[in-house]
């Protein structure tokens, strides 16, 4: 993931994003390093439906088909990030 915390390099692997922000995350799931440099996508699973906090790596077509859950909700919610340069 690109999880980290303000000043800290971003966390490659779910390990370090651990270190980072322990029991404060309810759950962790590790797919592996990051592969390249855009930063992972993350979903808020805490709301219904889903929603994306974090447009990344992931595009929301993808996860919809993997996470019926998040539908379109995901696709364009306001107030998203969008990844950077």
């Amino acid at each position: 993931t690109s999880a980290n915390l303000a000043g800290q390099p971003a966390a490659r692997e779910v390990a370090q994003a651990a270190e980072y922000f322990g029991p404060t995350v309810a759950v962790y799931i590790d797919g592996g390093p990051s592969p390249g440099p855009v930063p992972s996508t993350i979903v808020d699973a805490t709301t219904v439906p889903l929603r994306i906090v974090r447009h990344g790596a992931i595009p929301p077509e993808r996860l919809a088909e993997v996470v019926p859950a998040l539908g379109d909700a995901g696709a364009t919610a306001p107030g998203d990030e969008k990844p950077g340069p």
